[in-house]
Protein backbone atom coordinates (compact mmCIF):
# COMPACT_ATOMS: atom_id res chain seq x y z
CA UNK A 1 0.00 0.00 0.00
CA UNK A 2 0.90 3.69 -0.93
CA UNK A 3 -0.15 6.66 0.81
CA UNK A 4 -0.38 9.94 -1.11
CA UNK A 5 -1.63 13.60 -1.50
CA UNK A 6 -3.63 14.74 -4.31
CA UNK A 7 -1.31 17.11 -6.09
CA UNK A 8 -4.61 19.51 -7.04
CA UNK A 9 -6.77 19.29 -3.90
CA UNK A 10 -4.57 17.83 -1.32
CA UNK A 11 -6.69 14.75 -0.78
CA UNK A 12 -5.22 11.72 1.34
CA UNK A 13 -5.14 9.16 -0.97
CA UNK A 14 -3.85 5.41 -1.18
CA UNK A 15 -3.31 2.60 -3.66
CA UNK A 16 -2.67 -0.91 -3.84
CA UNK A 17 -0.23 -0.75 -7.09
CA UNK A 18 2.91 -0.72 -5.48
CA UNK A 19 4.96 -1.68 -8.34
CA UNK A 20 3.68 0.06 -11.86
CA UNK A 21 3.80 3.75 -10.61
CA UNK A 22 0.82 4.61 -12.88
CA UNK A 23 -1.43 7.47 -12.99
CA UNK A 24 -4.49 7.82 -11.30
CA UNK A 25 -7.80 9.99 -10.98
CA UNK A 26 -8.40 11.59 -7.54
CA UNK A 27 -12.12 10.70 -6.16
CA UNK A 28 -12.84 13.96 -4.75
CA UNK A 29 -11.60 16.16 -7.24
CA UNK A 30 -11.20 13.98 -9.94
CA UNK A 31 -7.70 15.46 -11.42
CA UNK A 32 -5.07 12.90 -12.20
CA UNK A 33 -1.90 11.84 -10.14
CA UNK A 34 1.29 10.19 -10.99
CA UNK A 35 1.29 7.47 -7.76
CA UNK A 36 4.91 8.25 -6.05
CA UNK A 37 7.53 5.14 -7.30
CA UNK A 38 7.21 1.91 -4.53
CA UNK A 39 11.16 2.17 -4.47
CA UNK A 40 11.53 5.95 -3.50
CA UNK A 41 8.46 5.31 -0.70
CA UNK A 42 10.47 1.64 0.86
CA UNK A 43 13.94 4.29 0.42
CA UNK A 44 12.60 6.87 2.85
CA UNK A 45 10.86 4.44 5.46
CA UNK A 46 13.52 2.50 5.64
CA UNK A 47 15.76 5.60 6.05
CA UNK A 48 13.67 6.33 9.03
CA UNK A 49 13.18 3.13 10.81
CA UNK A 50 17.61 2.88 10.65
CA UNK A 51 17.21 6.32 11.92
CA UNK A 52 14.70 5.11 14.80
CA UNK A 53 16.63 2.34 15.40
CA UNK A 54 19.64 4.13 15.97
CA UNK A 55 18.52 6.80 17.91
CA UNK A 56 16.82 4.21 20.84
CA UNK A 57 19.48 2.07 20.89
CA UNK A 58 21.98 4.88 21.87
CA UNK A 59 19.55 6.71 24.07
CA UNK A 60 16.64 4.87 25.11
CA UNK A 61 13.29 6.62 25.09
CA UNK A 62 13.63 10.35 25.63
CA UNK A 63 10.95 13.02 25.94
CA UNK A 64 10.77 15.00 22.21
CA UNK A 65 9.03 17.99 21.11
CA UNK A 66 6.14 17.29 18.05
CA UNK A 67 6.61 19.49 15.11
CA UNK A 68 4.02 22.01 14.10
CA UNK A 69 1.72 21.27 10.84
CA UNK A 70 2.68 22.84 7.68
CA UNK A 71 0.89 25.40 6.14
CA UNK A 72 -1.50 22.88 3.50
CA UNK A 73 -1.85 20.98 7.09
CA UNK A 74 -2.91 24.49 8.28
CA UNK A 75 -5.16 25.14 5.85
CA UNK A 76 -7.25 22.16 5.54
CA UNK A 77 -6.84 21.58 9.49
CA UNK A 78 -5.16 18.20 9.15
CA UNK A 79 -3.26 16.38 12.01
CA UNK A 80 1.20 16.86 11.53
CA UNK A 81 1.21 12.67 11.10
CA UNK A 82 4.99 13.15 11.20
CA UNK A 83 4.11 13.31 14.77
CA UNK A 84 2.78 10.01 15.22
CA UNK A 85 5.97 8.04 15.96
CA UNK A 86 6.96 10.90 18.41
CA UNK A 87 3.89 10.41 20.21
CA UNK A 88 4.48 6.61 20.56
CA UNK A 89 7.95 7.45 21.49
CA UNK A 90 6.77 9.71 24.09
CA UNK A 91 4.40 6.52 26.24
CA UNK A 92 7.02 4.77 26.37
CA UNK A 93 9.33 7.84 28.00
CA UNK A 94 6.61 8.86 30.12
CA UNK A 95 6.06 6.06 31.98
CA UNK A 96 7.67 4.67 34.72
CA UNK A 97 6.78 0.51 33.46
CA UNK A 98 5.91 -0.69 30.17
CA UNK A 99 3.27 -2.05 31.27
CA UNK A 100 1.33 1.11 31.47
CA UNK A 101 1.73 1.52 27.47
CA UNK A 102 -1.34 -0.49 25.96
CA UNK A 103 -2.80 -1.36 22.56
CA UNK A 104 -5.59 1.38 23.30
CA UNK A 105 -3.00 4.29 23.97
CA UNK A 106 -1.62 3.45 20.48
CA UNK A 107 -4.20 3.49 19.09
CA UNK A 108 -5.73 6.45 20.28
CA UNK A 109 -2.85 8.52 18.72
CA UNK A 110 -4.34 6.76 15.67
CA UNK A 111 -7.31 8.27 16.02
CA UNK A 112 -5.46 11.30 16.45
CA UNK A 113 -3.99 11.13 13.38
CA UNK A 114 -6.88 9.64 11.52
CA UNK A 115 -4.03 6.71 10.89
CA UNK A 116 -4.30 3.11 10.90
CA UNK A 117 -0.64 2.59 12.77
CA UNK A 118 -0.62 -1.25 13.09
CA UNK A 119 -1.00 -1.17 9.11
CA UNK A 120 1.04 2.32 8.00
CA UNK A 121 3.61 1.94 10.46
CA UNK A 122 4.40 -1.29 11.08
CA UNK A 123 8.03 -1.14 10.36
CA UNK A 124 8.21 1.68 12.63
CA UNK A 125 6.93 -0.35 15.05
CA UNK A 126 9.42 -2.85 14.65
CA UNK A 127 12.11 -0.74 14.21
CA UNK A 128 11.16 0.82 17.42
CA UNK A 129 11.02 -2.74 19.25
CA UNK A 130 14.62 -3.39 17.49
CA UNK A 131 15.99 -0.06 18.79
CA UNK A 132 14.68 -0.82 22.63
CA UNK A 133 16.63 -4.17 22.74
CA UNK A 134 19.89 -2.45 21.26
CA UNK A 135 19.57 -0.02 23.80
CA UNK A 136 19.13 -3.20 26.68
CA UNK A 137 21.86 -5.39 24.88
CA UNK A 138 24.53 -2.14 25.67
CA UNK A 139 25.87 -4.17 28.61
CA UNK A 140 25.68 -7.72 26.95
CA UNK A 141 23.37 -8.92 28.55
CA UNK A 142 19.14 -9.07 29.58
CA UNK A 143 18.12 -8.52 32.83
CA UNK A 144 14.26 -9.92 33.90
CA UNK A 145 12.69 -6.14 33.52
CA UNK A 146 14.16 -5.89 30.53
CA UNK A 147 13.34 -9.26 29.06
CA UNK A 148 9.28 -8.64 30.90
CA UNK A 149 9.21 -5.04 28.70
CA UNK A 150 10.42 -6.89 25.32
CA UNK A 151 7.65 -9.19 25.79
CA UNK A 152 5.28 -6.49 26.47
CA UNK A 153 6.24 -4.38 23.51
CA UNK A 154 6.11 -7.43 21.16
CA UNK A 155 2.11 -8.07 22.43
CA UNK A 156 1.09 -4.29 21.89
CA UNK A 157 2.95 -4.16 18.76
CA UNK A 158 1.49 -7.83 17.36
CA UNK A 159 5.22 -8.74 16.49
CA UNK A 160 5.11 -12.64 15.42
CA UNK A 161 7.63 -14.71 17.25
CA UNK A 162 9.59 -14.70 13.61
CA UNK A 163 9.33 -11.21 13.47
CA UNK A 164 11.16 -10.88 17.28
CA UNK A 165 13.44 -13.64 16.27
CA UNK A 166 14.49 -12.05 12.74
CA UNK A 167 15.00 -8.31 15.03
CA UNK A 168 16.98 -10.32 17.95
CA UNK A 169 19.33 -12.00 15.21
CA UNK A 170 19.65 -8.85 13.33
CA UNK A 171 20.51 -6.31 16.33
CA UNK A 172 22.82 -9.23 18.19
CA UNK A 173 24.63 -9.52 15.03
CA UNK A 174 25.39 -5.54 14.89
CA UNK A 175 26.49 -5.46 18.24
CA UNK A 176 28.57 -8.35 18.26
CA UNK A 177 30.22 -6.44 14.74
CA UNK A 178 30.50 -3.17 16.97
CA UNK A 179 32.08 -4.84 19.72
CA UNK A 180 34.58 -6.88 17.34
CA UNK A 181 35.55 -3.37 15.50
CA UNK A 182 35.98 -1.90 18.73
CA UNK A 183 38.43 -4.63 19.82
CA UNK A 184 40.38 -4.80 16.78
CA UNK A 185 41.03 -0.92 16.63
CA UNK A 186 44.66 -0.91 17.58
CA UNK A 187 44.70 -4.08 14.87
CA UNK A 188 44.97 -6.76 17.26
CA UNK A 189 42.85 -8.92 19.73
CA UNK A 190 44.73 -9.17 23.24
CA UNK A 191 43.14 -12.54 25.12
CA UNK A 192 40.78 -10.82 27.20
CA UNK A 193 38.91 -9.37 24.24
CA UNK A 194 39.06 -12.87 22.68
CA UNK A 195 37.47 -13.82 25.97
CA UNK A 196 34.86 -11.25 26.15
CA UNK A 197 33.90 -11.43 22.42
CA UNK A 198 33.28 -15.44 23.46
CA UNK A 199 30.99 -14.88 25.71
CA UNK A 200 29.09 -12.42 23.75
CA UNK A 201 29.02 -15.13 20.97
CA UNK A 202 27.49 -17.54 23.20
CA UNK A 203 25.03 -15.01 24.41
CA UNK A 204 23.92 -13.62 21.38
CA UNK A 205 23.61 -16.95 19.73
CA UNK A 206 26.23 -16.12 16.98
CA UNK A 207 26.97 -19.40 14.52
CA UNK A 208 30.42 -20.67 13.73
CA UNK A 209 29.79 -19.39 10.41
CA UNK A 210 28.96 -15.67 10.92
CA UNK A 211 31.37 -15.02 13.62
CA UNK A 212 33.76 -16.40 11.00
CA UNK A 213 32.87 -14.17 8.16
CA UNK A 214 32.19 -11.33 10.44
CA UNK A 215 36.23 -11.45 11.32
CA UNK A 216 37.07 -11.99 7.91
CA UNK A 217 35.46 -8.97 7.28
CA UNK A 218 37.20 -6.43 10.30
CA UNK A 219 40.57 -8.31 9.84
CA UNK A 220 40.10 -7.10 5.67
CA UNK A 221 39.59 -3.60 7.02
CA UNK A 222 42.69 -3.90 9.21
CA UNK A 223 44.74 -5.39 6.95
CA UNK A 224 43.42 -3.18 4.16
CA UNK A 225 44.36 0.05 6.59
CA UNK A 226 47.82 -1.03 7.28
CA UNK A 227 48.54 -1.22 3.32
CA UNK A 228 47.68 1.69 2.78
CA UNK A 229 50.52 3.28 5.14
CA UNK A 230 52.88 0.58 3.15
CA UNK A 231 51.86 2.21 0.01
CA UNK A 232 51.90 5.52 0.98
CA UNK A 233 55.47 5.27 2.53
CA UNK A 234 56.40 3.25 -0.82
CA UNK A 235 58.70 0.64 1.49
CA UNK A 236 57.55 -2.93 2.30
CA UNK A 237 59.83 -4.33 5.10
CA UNK A 238 60.08 -7.39 6.73
CA UNK A 239 58.61 -6.14 9.99
CA UNK A 240 55.61 -5.11 7.79
CA UNK A 241 54.77 -8.41 6.43
CA UNK A 242 55.03 -10.02 10.29
CA UNK A 243 52.69 -7.19 11.06
CA UNK A 244 50.20 -7.87 8.40
CA UNK A 245 50.54 -12.20 9.10
CA UNK A 246 49.73 -11.51 12.92
CA UNK A 247 46.77 -9.55 11.88
CA UNK A 248 45.15 -12.63 10.13
CA UNK A 249 46.73 -15.20 12.35
CA UNK A 250 44.77 -12.80 15.59
CA UNK A 251 41.74 -12.65 13.28
CA UNK A 252 41.94 -16.19 12.57
CA UNK A 253 41.74 -15.31 8.67
CA UNK A 254 44.68 -15.51 6.02
CA UNK A 255 46.54 -12.92 4.24
CA UNK A 256 45.04 -12.32 0.67
CA UNK A 257 45.47 -9.53 -1.95
CA UNK A 258 44.11 -8.94 -5.20
CA UNK A 259 47.14 -9.37 -8.08
CA UNK A 260 47.55 -5.61 -8.34
CA UNK A 261 48.10 -4.87 -4.32
CA UNK A 262 50.41 -7.52 -4.86
CA UNK A 263 52.21 -6.10 -7.49
CA UNK A 264 52.66 -3.09 -5.64
CA UNK A 265 53.83 -4.45 -2.63
CA UNK A 266 56.26 -6.54 -4.23
CA UNK A 267 57.38 -2.94 -5.54
CA UNK A 268 57.72 -1.18 -2.18
CA UNK A 269 59.69 -4.51 -0.74
CA UNK A 270 62.04 -4.38 -3.67
CA UNK A 271 62.44 -0.93 -2.58
CA UNK A 272 63.00 -1.49 0.68
CA UNK A 273 65.34 -3.94 0.26
CA UNK A 274 67.47 -2.12 -1.85
CA UNK A 275 67.57 0.73 0.64
CA UNK A 276 68.78 -1.74 2.96
CA UNK A 277 71.73 -3.05 0.87
CA UNK A 278 69.93 -6.22 -0.42
CA UNK A 279 69.81 -5.88 -3.74
CA UNK A 280 69.02 -8.30 -6.30
CA UNK A 281 71.23 -10.10 -8.74
CA UNK A 282 70.88 -10.98 -12.40
CA UNK A 283 72.85 -12.89 -15.02
CA UNK A 284 73.64 -11.01 -17.79
CA UNK A 285 74.31 -12.14 -21.54
CA UNK A 286 78.27 -10.71 -21.43
CA UNK A 287 81.58 -11.04 -18.98
CA UNK A 288 81.34 -9.19 -15.60
CA UNK A 289 84.52 -7.58 -14.31
CA UNK A 290 85.47 -9.68 -11.44
CA UNK A 291 83.33 -9.41 -8.03
CA UNK A 292 80.82 -7.22 -10.22
CA UNK A 293 77.53 -8.14 -9.63
CA UNK A 294 74.43 -6.49 -11.94
CA UNK A 295 71.94 -5.21 -9.77
CA UNK A 296 69.07 -4.19 -12.28
CA UNK A 297 67.88 -4.08 -16.22
CA UNK A 298 65.64 -2.73 -18.44
CA UNK A 299 65.07 -1.93 -21.58
CA UNK A 300 65.37 1.62 -22.09
CA UNK A 301 65.90 4.39 -24.76
CA UNK A 302 69.42 6.66 -24.41
CA UNK A 303 69.26 10.01 -25.13
CA UNK A 304 71.74 13.09 -24.66
CA UNK A 305 71.87 16.60 -24.09
CA UNK A 306 73.69 18.64 -26.89
CA UNK A 307 73.55 21.90 -26.54
CA UNK A 308 70.59 22.37 -24.55
CA UNK A 309 68.55 20.00 -26.74
CA UNK A 310 67.33 16.34 -25.96
CA UNK A 311 69.05 13.77 -29.12
CA UNK A 312 68.05 9.96 -29.23
CA UNK A 313 71.11 8.13 -29.71
CA UNK A 314 69.66 4.16 -29.46
CA UNK A 315 67.24 1.80 -28.04
CA UNK A 316 68.61 -1.42 -26.15
CA UNK A 317 68.84 -2.69 -22.41
CA UNK A 318 70.53 -0.62 -19.80
CA UNK A 319 71.91 -2.66 -16.98
CA UNK A 320 73.69 -1.22 -13.41
CA UNK A 321 76.35 -3.38 -11.59
CA UNK A 322 78.10 -2.55 -8.30
CA UNK A 323 81.03 -0.96 -10.88
CA UNK A 324 79.11 0.05 -14.19
CA UNK A 325 76.54 1.52 -15.56
CA UNK A 326 76.46 -0.90 -19.01
CA UNK A 327 74.03 0.51 -22.46
CA UNK A 328 73.68 -2.63 -25.14
CA UNK A 329 71.88 -1.01 -28.24
CA UNK A 330 71.37 -1.96 -31.53
CA UNK A 331 73.69 0.32 -32.95
CA UNK A 332 75.94 1.38 -30.16
CA UNK A 333 77.05 0.37 -26.81
CA UNK A 334 78.71 2.43 -23.40
CA UNK A 335 80.26 1.47 -20.67
CA UNK A 336 80.44 4.18 -17.58
CA UNK A 337 82.30 3.02 -14.29
CA UNK A 338 79.96 4.40 -11.23
CA UNK A 339 83.15 5.88 -10.00
CA UNK A 340 82.92 9.07 -12.35
CA UNK A 341 79.02 9.89 -12.00
CA UNK A 342 79.15 12.50 -10.14
CA UNK A 343 74.69 12.74 -9.70
CA UNK A 344 71.40 11.90 -11.37
CA UNK A 345 68.28 12.83 -11.08
CA UNK A 346 64.76 11.44 -12.00
CA UNK A 347 62.91 12.00 -15.07
CA UNK A 348 59.15 11.71 -15.61
CA UNK A 349 60.01 7.71 -16.61
CA UNK A 350 63.66 7.58 -15.88
CA UNK A 351 67.03 8.92 -15.07
CA UNK A 352 69.25 11.36 -16.30
CA UNK A 353 73.16 10.90 -15.20
CA UNK A 354 75.75 13.65 -14.94
CA UNK A 355 79.12 12.30 -15.39
CA UNK A 356 82.61 13.85 -15.06
CA UNK A 357 83.21 14.63 -18.54
CA UNK A 358 80.75 14.55 -21.69
CA UNK A 359 77.34 14.81 -22.54
CA UNK A 360 74.53 13.93 -19.59
CA UNK A 361 73.07 10.47 -20.29
CA UNK A 362 69.22 10.48 -20.23
CA UNK A 363 68.13 6.82 -20.34
CA UNK A 364 64.23 6.25 -20.42
CA UNK A 365 62.77 3.20 -19.64
CA UNK A 366 59.00 3.53 -20.38
CA UNK A 367 57.59 3.80 -16.79
CA UNK A 368 57.73 5.54 -13.28
CA UNK A 369 57.65 1.97 -11.28
CA UNK A 370 61.00 1.02 -12.99
CA UNK A 371 62.93 4.50 -13.36
CA UNK A 372 62.02 4.64 -9.83
CA UNK A 373 63.60 1.35 -8.94
CA UNK A 374 66.22 2.34 -11.50
CA UNK A 375 66.86 5.24 -8.90
CA UNK A 376 66.60 3.98 -5.88
CA UNK A 377 69.18 1.10 -7.24
CA UNK A 378 71.67 4.20 -8.39
CA UNK A 379 71.43 6.03 -5.47
CA UNK A 380 71.94 3.12 -3.38
CA UNK A 381 75.42 2.13 -5.29
CA UNK A 382 76.60 5.66 -5.96
CA UNK A 383 76.27 6.74 -2.26
CA UNK A 384 78.08 3.49 -1.15
CA UNK A 385 81.02 4.02 -3.29
CA UNK A 386 81.69 7.41 -2.31
CA UNK A 387 81.13 6.18 1.31
CA UNK A 388 84.54 3.54 -0.14
CA UNK A 389 82.00 0.42 -0.36
CA UNK A 390 78.80 -0.59 -1.08
CA UNK A 391 76.55 -1.24 1.64
CA UNK A 392 76.46 -5.36 2.54
CA UNK A 393 73.05 -6.44 3.99
CA UNK A 394 73.45 -7.77 7.45
CA UNK A 395 72.88 -11.19 9.13
CA UNK A 396 69.81 -9.72 11.40
CA UNK A 397 68.21 -8.64 8.23
CA UNK A 398 68.55 -12.06 6.27
CA UNK A 399 68.00 -14.17 9.92
CA UNK A 400 64.36 -11.92 10.01
CA UNK A 401 63.51 -12.12 6.11
CA UNK A 402 63.87 -16.29 6.20
CA UNK A 403 61.80 -16.19 9.41
CA UNK A 404 58.89 -14.35 7.80
CA UNK A 405 56.06 -16.64 6.23
CA UNK A 406 55.79 -16.05 2.51
CA UNK A 407 52.39 -14.22 1.71
CA UNK A 408 49.09 -16.42 0.64
CA UNK A 409 47.80 -15.10 -2.16
CA UNK A 410 44.21 -16.29 -3.97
Amino acid sequence: MIYYTCMHCFADLETDDIYSCKTEPCPVCGKVNTVPKAKEKLKDVVNSCQAISEKIGAEGFQMQSCGGPTLIQKIFSRPCKDNVLTEINNLFANTSEMAHVTVERILAIGEKYKVDIYHEYGEELRAIFAGYLKYTLQDGQLSSVEVGNLRHMQTIFYLSRETVKSIQQNVCHELYAKQLEEAASDGKLNEVERQKLHRLKQYFQISDEDMVQMYKKEARKVMEGKIKEILKTGRYSPEDEKQLNDIANDFGSYVSYDQETRECLDICRRLWNIDNGILPEYNVPFDLQKEEKCHYYSSTNWYEIKNGEKHGVDSGVLYVSNKRIIFMGEQKSLSVNIGRVIGFSPCEVGVEIQKTAGNNLIFDVGNRVLAGILCTTLRHIVSGKRDGQPKKETNRIQSVIKNIRNVKSD
